[in-house]
C-alpha cells in the first residue's frame, strides 16, 4: 500500500502506534541499500581512468559512506521529520510527531531505489526516481495522516526535503563520502575515497 501511495494504508500506519519500529527499519532499510548502491558503483561505474594515479579505497568507502552514511542519512530524515512538523503546527494544523514520523518513515522506503544508481550512466536517473517517488509518498503519506491541505503538506515535505538534501550533499561531497548513495558521487570517480594508485 505504501508503494502504492494508497492514502487508506498511510492513515492505518498513522493509527498504528506500534508502527514507529517499522518506520525505522523502513528508513534504515532504504539508506542501506542506497549506500550499497554507492559501493557498487565504485566497483562497476565509478571506476578511475586507465591514466590515473589513484584508485577507489573501497574499505574506507564501506566505513564512510555505507555505515557512517547510514547514521548521518537517518539523522537527515529526523530533521526532514522534524521541519514538516513545524511548517504544518506553523500553519495551524494539528500534527502528532510520532503520528508524522511513522508515516513519513514508511514513505522514505523508495530511497531504497537508489541502489540502482551503480550502472554506468544510470546514476542520476535512479537518483532522480528514488527522489520523485519518495517525495510523493512522503506528500501522500502526510496529507493521509494529518487531513491538512495539500498545499501545506507539499510546502512543508519540500522545505524538509531541501534541508535534507542539502545536508547530505554537503557531508557526502568531495572525498568525505559521509553521505550513502548518490551524495557520496558527485557523481565523479574523483569524488569517491581514493588512495595512490599502486603499479
Amino acid at each position: 500500500g505504501v508503494l502504492a501511495l494508497d492514502p487508506v494504508t498511510f492513515r492505518a500506519i498513522a493509527d498504528d502506534e506500534g508502527a514507529l519500529d517499522g518506520a525505522f527499519v523502513a528508513v534504515v532499510g532504504a539508506t542501506l541499500l542506497a549506500g550499497i548502491g554507492g559501493l557498487l558503483w565504485t566497483q562497476w561505474g565509478g571506476h578511475p581512468p586507465a591514466n590515473a594515479t589513484f584508485e577507489i579505497d573501497v574499505r574506507r568507502f564501506i566505513t564512510r559512506s555505507v555505515l557512517l552514511g547510514t547514521v548521518t542519512q537517518t539523522g537527515a530524515w529526523l530533521l526532514w521529520v522534524a521541519v514538516t512538523y513545524l511548517y504544518l503546527r506553523a500553519f495551524g494544523e494539528q500534527v502528532g510527531g510520532t503520528r508524522l514520523a511513522r508515516v513519513m518513515g514508511y514513505a522514505f522506503a523508495p530511497m531504497g531505489v537508489q541502489l540502482f544508481i551503480a550502472p554506468p550512466g544510470m546514476e542520476i536517473a535512479a537518483a532522480a526516481v528514488a527522489f520523485g517517488y519518495t517525495a510523493a509518498a512522503m506528500i501522500v503519506g502526510v496529507e493521509a495522516a494529518t487531513g491538512a491541505a495539500r498545499g501545506r503538506v507539499v510546502l512543508s515535505v519540500l522545505v524538509g526535503l531541501a534541508l535534507f538534501a542539502t545536508l547530505l550533499g554537503l557531508l557526502g561531497n568531495g572525498t568525505s563520502d559521509l553521505a550513502p548513495g548518490i551524495f557520496a558521487l558527485d557523481p565523479l570517480p574523483t569524488s569517491v575515497g581514493i588512495v595512490p594508485l599502486r603499479r
